[in-house]
């Protein structure tokens, strides 16, 4: 919610499938348990700290965009 972003749209940033629901929705299972607090397989730091970089909101490091001349340095 912080991210502003719905359960299939994170779920999509981080690279998680989604599957069809029976009634024509779109769901993630796998993004409901890494949201869980009670999940064993609720979110470990490194993806955690990937998602607070992606959405901007990791309390100590931002990502920044590269030119194009740093990528390909002549």
């Amino acid at each position: 919610m912080a991210a502003g972003l719905s359960q299939v749209q994170a779920a999509e940033l981080m690279g998680y499938s989604l599957q069809a629901e029976s009634r024509g929705g779109v769901q993630c299972r796998t993004w409901q348990a890494l949201e869980s607090a009670t999940d064993d397989r609720n979110m470990q730091g490194a993806i955690f700290a990937m998602f607070l970089l992606l959405t901007d909101q990791h309390p100590e490091f931002g990502l920044i965009e590269r030119r194009s001349s740093e990528t390909n340095p002549a």
